[in-house]
């Protein structure tokens, strides 16, 4: 006997398939990231699993997004979106060492995002360096950012400006004795996911 699957849980299915691919994730590796079984995510997609609400949290996490990115009605996005501050999707790791905040909208097929980030001394981006598509511009807002591109280190301060080719294997890092910020504008292709 077959069932047909519940029009929301269809729809709720395409969206995390959709997220998963435009960031270029196998099953398996969203399944890793997200910390659920890989026939959760596949049947989650195919609209075969109605899924718990603690499984759907595990795989916004896993695709830094939010929940409701997966129950808004598509028509609610578009050509121009307005994220207020109380609205960011946030995420932190280290113990709060590190807070992101990624502050641009979600339009259609974007190019970029934007992302603030808030550093403690010794707050870094993780011990693997990052390499995804396109290119960053990196502006320190306060304290001092350490970029590690390539085989090339590069220290910020309040105001300067780092532009490079992602592809580049990079980490970042406070070296300071207090907190610092930056800005960070990404090409949206793989950027989100490469973050721990």
């Amino acid at each position: 006997m077959s069932m047909e699957a519940d029009p929301t849980v269809s729809t709720i299915g395409a969206k995390v398939r959709e997220h998963r691919e435009r960031q270029n994730l196998s099953l398996r590796e969203l399944a890793e990231l997200a910390g659920v079984s890989s026939s959760a995510v596949q049947k989650t997609e195919a609209g075969a699993m109605t899924p718990t609400i603690s499984v759907l949290m595990k795989i916004a996490r896993g695709l830094r997004c939010r929940v409701t990115d997966f129950l808004e009605d598509d028509a609610e996005k578009g050509d121009l979106v307005v994220t207020r501050r109380r609205d960011r999707r946030q995420v932190s790791w280290a113990d709060g060492a590190v807070k992101v905040d990624y502050m641009s909208g979600d339009i259609d097929d974007p190019e970029h995002i934007l992302i603030e980030v808030r550093l403690e001394p010794d707050g870094n981006s993780g011990k693997d360096r990052l390499s995804h598509g396109g290119d960053e511009i990196v502006l320190c807002m306060s304290g001092q950012i350490e970029f590690e591109v390539q085989s090339r280190t590069v220290r910020l301060k309040r105001g300067d400006c780092l532009h490079f080719k992602s592809d580049l294997p990079h980490r970042w890092s406070n070296p300071g004795k207090s907190p610092a910020q930056m800005v960070l504008v990404c090409s949206a292709s793989g950027a989100i996911n490469k973050l721990p």
